[in-house]
């Protein structure tokens, strides 16, 4: 801790899918300093499968918030 930001940008993703646990570290990072805005430039190689886990991911988040409450 200690490294937050309000604002985090994370550019220059690898486009190379094989290159996966990189690019699940550089989100993580992201992910975990960023207090108000995280703002992602995905690869136009890598949109569709982004789209993919997105949306599965995003799913499971809200599925947990709810049962939290």
């Amino acid at each position: 801790k200690g490294l937050e930001s309000d604002f985090v940008a994370i550019v220059g993703i690898s486009k190379n899918i094989t290159e996966i646990d990189l690019i699940q570290r550089q989100l993580y990072t992201g992910l975990t300093r960023a207090r108000v805005c995280l703002w992602i430039a995905i690869p136009t190689e890598l949109k569709t499968i982004w789209k993919s886990n997105r949306s599965k991911y995003e799913t499971e988040f809200i599925d947990r918030k709810i049962n939290d409450k």
